[in-house]
């Protein structure tokens, strides 16, 4: 089954911690906490896109892939959407939801993140203490 399949879409999401899906917008829309990283729109339609946010410096070379675009109505170099039958094959669209995942989930508090079981990697050259305080 192709991830722009609204069952695959809602499965994978499930699989990082915290994530859920919703209806919003006309479109399935992936959240963690209360923020979006992800959103299927067009499933039932004769082309389904994925819109994902990615790091600013990827965003102009993701855009030039074939299929590629800036996700309309959000923010303009953040979001992209990747259109179903572009150069990206399912399993690096699932890496770009996994990515958006992990950029959005870094800005919830940490208050947010130990509710929903979300522990972030220490930096590179820090190390945390037994209460998972990062020092260094």
């Amino acid at each position: 089954m192709t991830i722009y399949a609204q069952g695959e879409f809602d499965a994978y999401v499930a699989t990082l911690t915290g994530g859920r899906t919703v209806d919003q917008w006309e479109s399935r829309v992936a959240k963690v906490g209360d923020k979006v990283f992800a959103a299927l729109s067009g499933a039932s339609a004769e082309a389904p896109q994925i819109v994902v946010k990615v790091d600013p410096g990827e965003f102009d070379f993701l855009t030039t892939l074939p299929g590629v675009v800036q996700a309309p109505y959000f923010a303009k170099g953040h979001w992209i959407a990747i259109r179903e039958g572009s150069a990206m094959p399912d399993d690096e669209v699932r890496s770009c939801i996994a990515d958006s995942w992990a950029v959005v989930a870094a800005k919830l508090t940490r208050k947010v993140r130990a509710e929903l079981g979300i522990v972030l990697p220490a930096p590179t050259g820090s190390t945390q203490d037994t209460s998972g305080t990062t020092v260094g």
